[in-house]
C-alpha cells in the first residue's frame, strides 16, 4: 500500500505540473493555447496522465501485487508524461519569445523613424542613434541565441560570441538569459522614447506646445527685443526652438523665418502647423509670397521694418500683433508700394494691435 500511495502522489505531481505550464502559457501573447494544434497537444498530455492513473489502478488492484516490473512500467509512463509536459513548455516558450524578440526589433525600427522625424541638438541626436544601433546589434544576438538554444544545444552565447557546442535546457537555462537581455534593450528603448518626448523640438515652436503659430511669434519677438532674456534661456530646448534659421543666434532673422513658416504652411509637416491654419487649407493656394524683416535701434527705440515680397497683387492687408509684456508700440507707418494706402490701427486689450491698409 505504501507503494500505491507513492504512485498516487506521482499522479498528482503530473496533474500539477501540467496545470502550472498551461496557466503560464495562457498568459502568453504569441502562443495561443486555444489554437487547435496547441489545444490538441495539451489534450494528448492529459490523456497520457489518465493512462498512468488507469495503469496504476490495474497494477495495484490486488494489494498483494508487488511486481517490480509493474513499478518500472509506471515509472516509464510517468517519465514520458513529464517529458511531454517539458517539451510543451519549451516549444510554447520558444514561440512566445520569438514573437517578443520580433516585436522588439519592430519597435526599434519605429524609434529610428521617430528620431529621424524629430529635430534635436546634434549631440542628443548622435547619442540616440548610437543607442539604437547598440539595440539593433544586441537584439540580433538575442534572436540568434534564441534560435540556437531551441534545438537543445548552444554554440553562440547571448552576446554573439562563439562557444563550444554544449547541451542546454531552453526554459531552465537559456530563457532566463533571453529575458534579462530583452529587459536591458527595453530599458534602452524606453530611455530613447523619453528623450524624444523631452529633448526634441520644432524650430519656431518657441512655446513648446506642438504647433507653430502667432503666439510663438510674440514669444520670439520678446527675445529679439530683449537679448538678455534670450541669453537667460541659452542652451535650453526653448532656445534652439527660437533659433528658427539654425544659425546659432536669436535675432530678427529668426522673426522673418518664423513669419514665413507660419504663412507658408504647405512646406511644413502637418504636426507642425497650427490647427486653425490646417482648417484654412481648402481656402488657400500656394504662392511665392514671403515676408522680410529688419530691425534697427535709434536712440533706444527699436524700429522693425516689415517688407511684404508679394508676387500676386492685393488690395488690402491686415496684420495682428501681440506685444510682449513691457513693450510699447510707438506708431506705424507705410512705405514703398503701400505708401498710397490708408493705414488704420486699433489697439486691443492684452497688448494686441491690429493694423490694416
Amino acid at each position: 500500500m505504501r507503494a500505491y500511495e507513492a504512485r498516487k502522489a506521482d499522479m498528482a505531481h503530473l496533474n500539477d505540473s501540467l496545470t502550472t505550464v498551461v496557466d503560464k502559457l495562457t498568459g502568453f501573447e504569441y502562443y495561443k493555447v486555444d489554437e487547435k494544434a496547441n489545444a490538441e497537444s495539451i489534450a494528448d498530455i492529459t490523456a497520457h496522465i489518465g493512462k498512468y492513473g488507469k495503469a496504476m489502478d490495474e497494477y495495484y488492484a490486488d494489494i498483494e501485487l508487488t511486481d517490480v516490473d509493474a513499478e518500472n512500467d509506471l515509472k516509464t509512463i510517468m517519465d514520458k508524461v513529464l517529458e511531454r509536459i517539458d517539451s510543451l513548455d519549451c516549444r510554447a516558450s520558444f514561440i512566445e519569445y520569438t514573437g517578443v524578440i520580433d516585436k522588439a526589433l519592430s519597435d526599434r525600427i519605429e524609434l529610428v523613424k521617430s528620431v529621424n522625424s524629430h529635430t534635436f541638438v546634434v549631440e542628443v541626436e548622435d547619442a540616440l542613434n548610437d543607442t539604437l544601433e547598440l539595440v539593433r546589434e544586441d537584439l540580433g544576438n538575442i534572436k540568434s541565441y534564441n534560435e540556437d538554444t531551441n534545438d537543445g544545444y548552444v554554440s553562440v552565447d547571448i552576446n554573439g560570441n562563439d562557444v563550444t557546442s554544449t547541451p542546454i535546457h531552453y526554459v531552465k537555462e537559456a530563457l532566463p538569459q533571453i529575458q534579462a537581455a530583452l529587459a536591458k534593450q527595453e530599458e534602452r528603448m524606453a530611455n530613447v522614447r523619453e528623450t524624444i518626448e523631452t529633448e526634441s523640438f520644432i524650430r519656431g515652436d518657441v512655446l513648446r506646445d506642438g504647433v507653430v503659430d502667432v503666439l510663438d511669434y510674440t514669444e520670439l519677438m520678446m527675445y529679439v527685443l530683449d537679448p538678455s532674456k534670450a541669453e537667460a534661456i541659452a542652451g535650453t530646448i526653448k532656445w534652439y526652438a527660437a533659433d528658427v534659421n539654425d544659425d546659432g543666434r536669436i535675432n530678427v532673422a529668426d522673426l522673418t523665418k518664423l513669419t514665413n513658416k507660419i504663412m507658408d504652411y504647405n512646406t511644413m509637416e502637418v504636426s507642425q502647423v497650427a490647427p486653425r491654419v490646417r482648417l484654412a487649407e481648402l481656402a488657400m493656394t500656394q504662392t511665392e509670397e514671403s515676408v522680410e524683416m529688419n530691425m534697427e535701434e535709434v536712440g533706444g527705440t527699436k524700429r522693425v521694418a516689415i517688407l511684404l515680397k508679394n508676387v500676386n497683387p492685393y488690395v488690402a492687408c491686415q496684420m495682428d500683433v501681440t506685444l510682449p509684456a513691457g513693450v510699447t508700440l510707438l506708431g506705424e507707418s507705410l512705405g514703398g508700394s503701400a505708401d498710397d494706402h490708408q493705414l488704420y490701427s486699433i489697439h486691443w486689450p492684452m497688448g494686441r494691435r491690429t493694423a490694416s491698409w
